[in-house]
């Protein structure tokens, strides 16, 4: 089927820093980028934030359980007092991602009613160009 395209999503973490204080991260995903709970995760190991003082991580769509992030297996490791939500769920079947993609498309058309931001575009999905066929490689 059709690949699952999205306007991409947002991850905010909350954790307490070294002199009590409660602070956030706050990253977008983007196309050539990790996911943003891996920024996430790598920024907090960079700053030596022990795993046990992240407080909660919330995401507009519902960290993945699928091959090439697992996501979801990673917060669960590396987190696991952390309060966890999100907006729009996103399951391992298709029909389910394509629906919670629709309600994050949703959820981010009423934040631009509310915010009077620019809208973010559609996702478009390119087409991949056709295929040319290789010439034969001669034997050495």
């Amino acid at each position: 089927g059709q690949p699952t395209v999205g306007p991409g999503y947002q991850a905010v973490l909350r954790y307490r820093a070294p002199d009590g204080s409660e602070q956030q991260l706050i990253r977008r995903s983007a196309p050539g980028v990790p996911h943003p709970e891996w920024q996430i995760f790598h920024e907090l190991r960079g700053m030596n934030v022990p795993a046990d003082q992240v407080l909660e991580l919330h995401t507009e769509l519902e960290s993945c359980s699928l091959p090439g992030a697992y996501c979801a297996r990673m917060i669960k490791e590396q987190w696991p007092q952390a309060r966890i939500t999100s907006i729009a769920p996103y399951g391992t079947e298709h029909a389910s991602r394509q629906q919670g993609m629709q309600q994050l498309i949703a959820h981010q058309g009423e934040l631009h009613q509310v915010a009077d931001g620019p809208a973010r575009p559609a996702p478009v999905r390119a087409p991949l160009p056709p295929a040319q066929p290789s010439p034969p490689v001669p034997p050495e």
